[in-house]
């Protein structure tokens, strides 16, 4: 079963069933395999890449996004308006 969700503007997410063993081909460069873990209730992704391809979990993601933001805010901090009016 295939389904199309729109994600964002201009973009699309495949929404896909795999079983155990199977793979998804994304481009001619990335296999992700499936595997299933019945003793720790789990789903294995296997994600063969060539180097050049950047793979993250989404919470280190966000993590390295929020650092990011932290780091931007520390450096340029919102201005000071002694009179109370919003900048």
């Amino acid at each position: 079963m295939l389904d199309f969700k729109e994600k964002a503007p201009g973009r699309t997410r495949l929404v896909i069933t795999r079983k155990h063993g199977e793979a998804v081909h994304i481009g001619d460069n990335v296999t992700v395999h499936v595997r299933l873990d019945h003793e720790q209730d789990r789903v294995k992704l296997t994600i063969d890449a060539p180097p050049e391809v950047h793979i993250l979990r989404d919470e280190l993601k966000r993590r390295a996004n929020t650092a990011i933001e932290q780091a931007e805010n520390d450096r340029y901090p919102p201005a000071f308006d002694p009179f109370g009016n919003p900048t």
